[in-house]
């Protein structure tokens, strides 16, 4: 027993030097505190580091599941906190990957998953579309400094075209100039991260609201007719005029971003002054997209009242009466026909050239005429006529321009 004691006092300095914390070292097998938790969550692609804290009252470890894109650049402890930083580099992938930390101590274990997003959800929104010169907004939060710029020169770009890591870019994109064209056109912006990585995102830009017409203008005889115009349009529309003389019939197609063909009937023109019509077509979002026509009709032409064949307006009037003249013609090589006249009753000689075998009503045409009489040249003139109407016996022409005419009957039947 006293043996015993003695031992007993000589290991009582031993004790003493030993701290507690060591004794308890000894005795504890793991940690009575254990947390982990993320510093950040909101991890996007342009986020190359993050960290993950600590809390733990024994000794611990840190390993990385997937090393192949992202590795553990520091760990650092003090008492019973501790932070781990993890280098993820920048997600090059349009999708988010994932990765998973676990921080072991003794028998115990706790993991974090760690999610960076892809290019997919670098910038909000991924796309852009433009209508006219009208803005959109783009933010994202960036994990490094960034840039921005654009070889699209329609595009504006915004006042701020550089920023900084962490702090939260919010930027208004827009048009210098309206689209006029049908359809869409393509453009991008590049934005540059850490001066090596790139994100493209593409602007597409519409067309405002338009209804665009072949023509804006109509022109028409006095005669009814029908007249066609076509129309290209990426919006729905709608047709309206004050014009009671013109009447729209169906259309071949209104639907949007289409080509179509409108129909109008108009009627007789029953006066000799000329009319004019505006049709005017609406679509659009609250009707901004407008589109007018203009529809010219002349009058009716009192010289298809004179159905006697004759030349009239030259000075003195040569009315060809049936049964007064003898008639001969030629074909000439041009495709025209010239036509001899021997009036009887005071042997005039009319020669007329250039009548057109077949004409259209409304086309030009020229036309010479030389008058004699006994040897006498009475008249010698060419004129560019238009051929003003037409029936089954009879054609009327007008000088262009001026007041002449010609009426020619049974000398081209």
């Amino acid at each position: 027993m006293k043996k015993f004691f003695w031992k007993a006092l000589l290991l009582l300095p031993l004790c003493i030097a030993v701290s507690c914390d060591q004794i308890m070292e000894m005795i504890q097998t793991g940690p009575t505190v254990f947390e982990v938790s993320l510093t950040e969550t909101q991890l996007n692609a342009s986020h190359t580091e993050t960290s993950v804290k600590v809390k733990c009252d024994f000794k611990w470890t840190a390993k990385l599941e997937d090393s192949s894109w992202g590795s553990i650049t520091e760990t650092t402890v003090w008492g019973d906190d501790g932070i781990v930083v993890i280098n993820l580099g920048f997600n090059k992938n349009a999708a988010s990957r994932s990765n998973t930390l676990t921080i072991t101590s003794g028998k115990s274990s706790k993991s974090v998953d760690i999610r960076q997003g892809g290019l997919d959800d670098l910038i909000k929104p991924s796309s852009i579309q433009l209508r006219g010169t009208e803005a959109s907004e783009l933010s994202f939060l960036p994990g490094v400094d960034w840039k921005l710029a654009t070889e699209t020169g329609w595009i504006a770009l915004p006042e701020r075209t550089s920023g900084l890591a962490g702090i939260e870019a919010k930027l208004s994109v827009s048009a210098n100039e309206e689209f006029i064209d049908l359809g869409t056109r393509e453009g991008a912006l590049t934005f540059t991260f850490d001066d090596k990585y790139t994100v493209t995102i593409p602007v597409t830009q519409y067309q405002t609201d338009a209804v665009i017409l072949e023509s804006t203008r109509l022109e028409a005889d006095y005669k009814a007719q029908s007249l066609t115009m076509k129309v290209d349009s990426n919006t729905d529309y709608t047709v309206s005029t004050e014009a009671s003389w013109v009447h729209r019939q169906s259309p071949c197609s209104t639907k949007a971003l289409n080509v179509s063909e409108e129909l109008f009937a108009i009627e007789e023109n029953p006066t000799s002054a000329t009319r004019t019509a505006v049709v005017t077509f609406t679509g659009g979002e609250g009707g901004k997209a407008t589109a007018e026509l203009t529809i010219v009709q002349e009058g009716y032409d009192s010289i298809l009242d004179n159905r006697t064949c004759g030349v009239y307006g030259f000075g003195i009037d040569y009315q060809l009466q049936p049964n007064t003249m003898q008639t001969s013609r030629t074909l000439n090589g041009d495709g025209t026909y010239t036509y001899t006249l021997l009036l009887f009753t005071d042997m005039t000689v009319c020669h007329l050239s250039g009548l057109p075998v077949v004409q259209d009503d409304g086309s030009s045409c020229t036309l010479r005429l030389s008058v004699s009489r006994a040897g006498t040249s009475l008249l010698d003139r060419s004129a560019e006529c238009v051929l003003v109407g037409q029936d089954d016996d009879l054609r009327w022409y007008r000088v262009s321009g001026g007041a002449q005419y010609f009426i020619i009957g049974n000398a081209i039947n």
